[in-house]
Order: structure tokens, then sequence, then C-alpha cells
């Protein structure tokens, strides 16, 4: 497993935990947890598809590149993965809340 892998499993994981979480802090119940997880799963696909998706076109359009410059493309892109984990997150916390608000 490389790290592009792991963060996207991360980002995954955290995307449906935060939705989770958003549940857990409202003391909301079952109905609540069932909520964050059925609205948290996709997502947390979203998210993961899109961060693989743009990984993988950045990789490949660097790879006919000098060295220096497919390094600096890879330091800008584990910052953009890691600013990418921080607001998928945060929009799932805002969407969970915002949906649990509108239902109930």
């Amino acid at each position: 497993m490389t790290l592009t892998e792991l963060l996207i499993a991360i980002c995954f994981m955290t995307t449906l935990v935060s939705a989770t979480a958003t549940a857990h802090h409202a003391k909301a119940g079952v109905g609540g947890y069932a909520q964050g997880i059925f609205l948290g799963l996709p997502l947390a696909f979203c998210a993961a598809a899109a961060m693989y998706r743009v990984v993988m076109r950045i990789g490949a359009a660097t790879q006919s590149s000098p060295k220096w410059k497919e390094n600096l493309y890879g330091c800008f892109l584990l910052m953009f993965m890691f600013l990418w984990i921080l607001f998928s997150a945060f929009f799932a916390d805002r969407v969970v809340s915002i949906v649990r608000h509108l239902v109930t």
C-alpha cells in the first residue's frame, strides 16, 4: 500500500467518522447514527474518489517531467491531500448537521 492509497483510505474514514460524530455530539440516538452513516457513506466515497482522480491525473501528467519538477508537484499534492481530508471532514459535519436540523 502506497502513501497515496493510505491517505485516500484516511480521507474516506475521516469523512465517515466526522458524519457520525455529528450524531454523537447531538445525542441523536440510533436514528441519528443511522442518518450520519447513511449520509456519510456517499460523502466519504465521493471525497475519496475525487482525491483519487486528482492524484492519478497529476501523477500521470508529471511522469515525463524532470525529477525536481516531479518532487515539487509531489509536495504540493501531499499538501493538497491533507487539506482535502480536513475539508471533506468539515463538509460532512456541516451537511449532516444541516440535514439533521431540517429533518427534526
